[in-house]
Order: structure tokens, then C-alpha cells, then sequence
């Protein structure tokens, strides 16, 4: 199943670093291994989505009941998910693309 998630910049960059290879979440959504996730950067002061995600595989979920007794301030509706990352995806926005004409070769005019 896969699940489309958000990512606030500062988690989403350590993920996109090789940083960060989990996930804590609140299990409203059932996780289970093999599950996919998709995150995408959000931007909370702006309410927008970057254009960036990053799709990854869950291979662990540890949950309330997989933790010691001595862990009893666990929250049991919080799941710890190991992620493997699989793709990224980067759009560029329009006004920060390197423009087309930018490796051509250069006008025989400023070699002057």
C-alpha cells in the first residue's frame, strides 16, 4: 500500500541527505512492511508543497509493543518505521531552471 505523506523541509532534507533512514509517525494509517511511502516537502509557513519527494520502502515498523518495559513513556499510537529510500524526485521551479541556451557555444561576436 503505499501512503502520501508530508515532510516538513528540515526532516525532508536529512531523508534526501541519506541522514535520516526512518520515520516516526502517528499509525492512523495502519503501516505494515513493504508498504511505500511518499513523502513530499511541505512547507508549513507557507501551506505549499515544495515539488520534492522521496519514495521510500518501509522494512520495519516497531510499535508500543516491540519496545522494553523500560520504554513505558511510548506513546502506543506512534510507530517507528525503518525506510529504505528508493527514488527521489526534485522539479525545479520555472524561475531557478538553468535557461536552455546556457551551455550553447558562445556568440562569435564577444570573442572580440
Amino acid at each position: 500500500m503505499q501512503h502520501e505523506l508530508k515532510s516538513w523541509p528540515e526532516y525532508f532534507e536529512l531523508l534526501a541527505e541519506g541522514k535520516k533512514p526512518f520515520e516516526i509517525r502517528r499509525n492512523d494509517r495502519d503501516f505494515h512492511a513493504g508498504d511505500t511511502l511518499l513523502l513530499r516537502e511541505w512547507d508549513p509557513e507557507t501551506e505549499q508543497y515544495s515539488g520534492r519527494e522521496i519514495e521510500a520502502e518501509v522494512i520495519l515498523v516497531l510499535g508500543q509493543d516491540d519496545f522494553t518495559p523500560i520504554m513505558y513513556w511510548w506513546n502506543p499510537e506512534y510507530v517507528v518505521m525503518s525506510i529504505l529510500v528508493k527514488e527521489q524526485h526534485v522539479e525545479v521551479p520555472e524561475e531557478d531552471a538553468i535557461p536552455e541556451n546556457f551551455l550553447s557555444e558562445p556568440d562569435e561576436d564577444l570573442d572580440e
